[in-house]
């Protein structure tokens, strides 16, 4: 029965409304005698049914089929979930069921956290649904009458994959019936589970989507941070989008996101992760919560615990995990920037009321490039949605030009009565004319009105010429591209990027308050780029805030025209940026022409021998040599003769004298390291000059190099699985599954015993064979001393007070 019960058929295309008969071949069986019931021919025997369970019922002469429907639990287990937590699902429909979930666990927490509930246990996370498709609950009969209006019994044998009446019928009954089960799934369950949690203090945030019976849009909005998911590929980005505009058509503050969902593989590093997470942030997400942070349970075990083949490890026994905090700091940065203000978007695309499935593959408005846009569920469509000044504007204070109705000609009758309202308030609406009514609902009568309202707000549009039509104060538009639209307009893009090459990846993400407005942009490019950006802001003088160092500097070249101000821009290899207008100028800037700038002439290169310390608890076997080698000149260390070299993952550090010319120390200087595998820190005579976390790995050395000797040390981090690849050459300890699963804990491990086999890592998931690849690691250089350029960032940091 779940293909007939969750299968939506196509559009309807005929005058009449009725769906062609090829369209539900194979769907109800046409040539199975007793699959297509009339109606009338339906009777309700419950009355009928004795105690005992027999049926006392004269049935009149004829063939008849009896059937006996009932509930049952569907017998679904949460997941994923450890041994000894996990159980039934319970019915998601019903608040009493889940205030009991509540009770058993999260209550139970909140009561041992006694007066810290609400203060430092702040929150619940829901994680992406990945249960299946309840669909039924006790009072299920009830809450039908109640929300569409009839009584459900007597096509109650739909449910059996049967048809009652005709296949239009049985459709718009099944419309009903899964509008029903997602507006129980949305109230009851995630509405039901953010009241719980306010009721101890605390805020819910959750992950509402997946396989499963609800709209992701209605679910998202109620819950008090909505989350999305995305993995080190960005899959599945749109999760991220729903999030993002539930919490901007809700006014919520906070984007969340489970944040870096990959088998990694103890690959990743802060660089590898930053283009795909700017790219999340230019999305709207603004609140990352890492997958995954596995809690470690021994001090003398690494990398130790995991969640096996997922996540991409971002825990405290990470190689890279004590030189991250420039790149947690970037983050922060970022966050705090894009958690203020208010998202800036043109458009606003009303949710399909056929998507019932929980997935967030829904067709999403195909916007020339330099627009945004959010989606807008059903349910705050009807209840919030009005038109100020020619905008439609939501209670959340958000603010759009266009409303995009799905490309179907079904809307549901309040649906297209809320469109015909916002149109004569003067609202611009762009989509075509709807010719049917989805729902069983006061049918036939429903279809007749849509039909009189779409004539009156449409006119003669029938969705196939190019048409705009006014009505009272506004217009609905079809049959016309965005570019034609928006050309029409006068309406240039809210960001534009120049086109330096066939593939320019710019994202960016557009915010404003009363004071300003600022833009994150961020180049997916793995080379550097010099291009020109250009903004829809005009009046403002430009500022670059740099989110890795937190300094701010003023934009020395800009110009204004034709409503926008056009900005050149130099990014880092997937370097990032935020441009903030918010001090008044006259004038239109100094318009100029972009020249490529070439790259600084080294003043001197660092060549040479290199003394190299090696972590002593990694490095081995050490062949007599001890952990420290010399290098005559730079080299990868997985290219390397030694073993202990080759298979080494950890912190190695190099140290090196030289001697600088009087001529050379003069003016501002760089030290350019080259090629880092991953992470670098440096010091220069005795001074600290961070860490480098991305390319290009270079530093200011002005006030620090000095004439004669200088002495470097620069601290190299690569990541584990050089030495996990090396371990499996020795002999193994430990007893993994085929599939990478550790089968059970090794002796050695819980008896606290030395191990014999001469291995020295340890983890709870087998992520490589002893032939796989090593990867590119230490300082590859060349190591260098290079003048700084126009490039090169200046400014001063960052004060906490400044404001937006």
């Amino acid at each position: 029965s779940k293909a007939a019960v969750w299968r939506i058929l196509g559009s309807f295309t005929k005058s009449d409304g009725q769906i062609p008969a090829d369209d539900v071949a194979g769907f109800v069986g046409q040539t199975v005698p007793g699959f297509v019931v009339p109606r009338e021919q339906v009777i309700d025997l419950t009355s009928r049914l004795k105690p005992d369970g027999h049926l006392d019922w004269d049935a009149p002469p004829g063939r008849w089929t009896l059937l006996r429907i009932g509930h049952t639990a569907g017998r679904a287990v949460n997941k994923p979930a450890p041994e000894g937590g996990s159980g039934l699902e319970c019915d998601k429909f019903s608040k009493a069921a889940v205030e009991a979930h509540w009770a058993g666990m999260m209550g139970k927490i909140a009561a041992q956290s006694g007066t810290l509930t609400g203060k430092t246990l702040v929150g619940a996370t829901i994680d992406s649904w990945e249960v299946g498709f309840p669909n039924w609950t006790a009072n299920f009969p009830e809450e039908f009458r109640r929300r569409r209006g009839y009584d459900l019994n007597p096509y109650l044998p739909i449910l059996s994959n049967r048809v009652v009446e005709s296949p239009e019928i049985t459709e718009r009954f099944l419309w009903d019936y899964r509008r029903t089960v997602a507006d129980l799934f949305a109230e009851n369950y995630y509405g039901q589970m953010t009241a719980l949690a306010h009721r101890q203090g605390m805020q819910l945030s959750a992950e509402c989507y997946g396989n499963g019976p609800f709209d992701p849009l209605d679910c998202d909005s109620v819950v008090d941070i909505p989350m999305g998911e995305f993995w080190t590929d960005g899959a599945p980005a749109l999760t991220c989008k729903f999030a993002a505009s539930a919490a901007h058509t809700q006014g919520r503050k906070f984007v969340a996101t489970e944040s870096f969902t990959s088998g990694s593989k103890w690959s990743e590093n802060p660089f590898s992760l930053k283009a795909v997470g700017d790219r999340m942030y230019c999305l709207g997400v603004n609140r990352f919560a890492f997958h995954t942070f596995a809690m470690q349970p021994w001090l003398d075990q690494a990398p130790g615990m995991t969640v096996g083949q997922f996540g991409s490890h971002i825990q405290r026994n990470n190689t890279w995990w004590n030189q991250a905090k420039p790149w947690f700091d970037y983050l922060a940065r970022c966050q705090f920037l894009l958690q203020e203000g208010q998202f800036v978007a043109d458009v606003c695309a009303l949710g399909n009321e056929d998507y019932l499935t929980g997935l967030v593959d829904l067709p999403q408005p195909e916007l020339p490039p330099g627009y945004d846009h959010d989606l807008c569920g059903r349910n705050l469509f009807l209840s919030a949605m009005e038109v100020e000044n020619g905008l439609l504007k939501l209670p959340s204070g958000m603010r759009y030009r266009f409303l995009i109705l799905p490309d179907a000609r079904t809307l549901s009758l309040p649906v297209v009565k809320k469109v015909r309202d916002l149109v004569a308030a003067g609202g611009t609406v762009i989509g075509p004319k709807p010719q049917f009514s989805p729902t069983l609902e006061n049918y036939p009568a429903c279809q007749t009105e849509i039909r009189q309202i779409a004539d009156e707000v449409w006119g003669s549009c029938d969705g196939k010429a190019v048409t705009e039509h006014p009505y009272g104060k506004g217009r609905v538009i079809w049959g016309e591209t965005w570019p034609e639209i928006l050309g029409r307009e006068k309406l240039p893009p809210d960001f534009a990027v120049q086109k330096t090459s066939k593939r320019t990846h710019v994202n960016s993400i557009h915010r404003k308050s009363e004071k300003a407005d600022w833009y994150f942009v961020a180049s997916e490019e793995k080379e550097a780029l010099k291009t020109v950006c250009a903004f829809r802001v005009t009046g403002k003088q430009p500022e670059f805030w740099y989110p890795d160092t937190g300094k701010i500097e003023k934009a020395g070249e800009y110009w204004i025209e034709n409503g926008q101000t056009f900005v050149p821009m130099h990014f880092d290899p997937c370097g990032s940026v935020f441009v903030v207008f918010r001090e008044k100028v006259e004038g239109n800037g100094r318009k100029v022409e972009i020249k490529s700038v070439a790259e600084s002439k080294p003043l001197m290169e660092l060549t040479g021998p290199w003394q190299v310390s090696f972590d002593a608890k990694w490095f081995y076997p050490d062949n007599g040599t001890g952990a420290k080698v010399r290098f005559e000149q730079l080299s990868d260390w997985s290219k390397r003769p030694e073993d202990a070299v080759k298979y080494f993952s950890g912190t190695a550090v190099y140290e090196k004298e030289f001697e600088v010319p009087a001529s050379v120390s003069n003016g501002a200087l760089y030290l350019d390291l080259g090629q880092v595998e991953v992470i670098a820190e440096v010091k220069l005579n005795g001074k600290n000059l961070g860490v480098l976390w991305k390319p290009p790995f270079k530093v200011e050395v002005s006030e620090t190099v000095k004439p004669g000797k200088n002495r470097l040390v620069v601290k190299v981090t690569n990541l584990w699985p050089n030495r996990l690849i090396g371990d499996e050459h020795l002999p193994a300890d430990c007893d993994y599954n085929a599939n990478g699963s550790l089968k059970g804990w090794p002796q050695w491990l819980t008896n606290h015993q030395p191990r014999t086999s001469g291995r020295r890592t340890f983890t709870t998931w087998q992520y490589y064979e002893a032939n796989d690849s090593l990867l590119p690691s230490g300082l590859l250089g060349p190591v260098r001393l290079v003048p700084a350029t126009a490039t090169a960032i200046s400014g001063k940091p960052r004060d906490r007070a400044t404001s937006l």
